[in-house]
């Protein structure tokens, strides 16, 4: 709401405003809406690799960041229905849906009937170490950032997946969280995407270190940093060379590469939809 106030004062217009009928690429004018619609998804697709074909290789290897492997290997529980029943409770009721028309307020609205399939669907996943293609397949919409909005590099991408597909991630989820937090493997000072490691408690760690350094008539100097597009730019590779580090092996790891690969998306932009492409994602060679 204070967003909302802000933009109404300003006069700005929202995000999902209608977009114009004409975009430029290559010095031409491009107005046919299909076309629009499938250079869009290019983009989108080819987002991470493209930026970092800009950045220099690095001399300095991702194995020499990595300490402590963990030895043991986690074990990944079979889902129960309730707690499908529970995770769907904890899921708001958006209105947007996925490729497949489904919405998740229908999806909880009827766990009871979804729970056991679900629950058969996902054990079935997990002891094969393999994700299904149809819940990795994204609807995606373009959000205008700034500048010219007639550029598609102006954009933003907001993909929607099939809500089944949240319970999938979920369950992995909490059982991965659960083995690195055992064995103590993110950063003491790791506050975002933690439980009870709010960007609050980040901010009020500066401030008490910035009222000691002031305190002691220290010089204080701050660098902040924003990555570009820090999702779309991780290299799968070492992601998962990464997970296999800290105890994220065999079934577990099949899955996760499963999870990664073979992703597919198609662009919906003024009530025209793209053809599907593969997601290209980052497997840079590291020059050591």
């Amino acid at each position: 709401m204070t967003w909302k106030i802000l933009n109404e004062i300003i006069n700005k217009q929202p995000a999902r405003s209608k977009l114009p009928p004409t975009f430029t690429n290559n010095n031409k004018d491009i107005s046919d809406p299909y076309t629009i619609a499938n250079k869009f998804c290019e983009v989108f697709t080819n987002m991470g690799p493209d930026l970092t074909k800009k950045l220099p290789p690095s001399d300095i290897s991702h194995s020499s960041f990595l300490k402590n492997k963990i030895s043991e290997i986690i074990f990944l529980k079979p889902v129960t229905e309730d707690e499908i029943k529970k995770l769907s409770s904890s899921f708001k009721a958006g209105k947007a849906c996925g490729y497949d028309g489904i919405k998740i307020a229908d999806v909880k609205s009827n766990i009871d009937f979804l729970a056991p399939p679900l629950t058969y669907l996902i054990n079935l996943s997990i002891s094969s170490g393999s994700v299904p293609d149809d819940i990795k397949m994204a609807r995606v919409i373009p959000i205008y950032k700034s500048d010219c909005r007639s550029t598609f590099n102006n954009y933003r991408p907001i993909s929607i997946l099939p809500p089944l597909s949240k319970f999938y991630e979920k369950v992995m989820y909490d059982r991965i969280v659960s083995f690195i937090c055992k064995h103590n493997v993110l950063y003491e000072f790791q506050y975002g995407f933690r439980a009870n490691h709010s960007t609050n408690l980040d901010i009020m760690q500066l401030i008490k270190l910035l009222l000691l350094l002031t305190k002691e008539r220290s010089v204080l100097a701050g660098i902040f940093l924003d990555l570009s597009r820090a999702f779309d730019t991780v290299n799968h590779k070492i992601l998962v060379e990464k997970s296999e580090h800290y105890g994220i092996r065999g079934i577990a790891l099949d899955w996760i590469t499963s999870y990664l690969n073979n992703r597919k998306q198609f662009l919906e932009c003024n009530n025209v939809f793209s053809e599907s492409k593969i997601i290209n994602v980052v497997f840079l060679k590291e020059v050591y």
